[in-house]
């Protein structure tokens, strides 16, 4: 039960940092584009590190749902 509390929890955070990271991007790239400033490289890091924590985040999430569905399995 610790285990599957710590993968949700780890995911859960991972998820959020994700969020951030993309709505940092959003930022980014408008503020750039108003003020004319190159953003392409500052985007593309900012896109990889949300895409990075996005997938980090659902492994996370699917290797709690395979341990939820193995103890189900053990009730039935």
């Amino acid at each position: 039960m610790r285990r599957r509390l710590r993968l949700l929890n780890n995911a859960t955070l991972l998820e959020l940092a994700s969020g951030v990271s993309t709505s940092l991007l959003l930022v980014v790239g408008f503020a750039s584009s108003f003020l004319r400033l190159e953003h392409v490289y500052g985007a593309a890091v900012l896109f990889f590190l949300a895409v990075a924590l996005l997938g980090t985040s659902l492994f996370g999430f699917g290797q709690e749902v395979r341990i939820g569905l193995s103890e189900a399995d053990q009730f039935h």
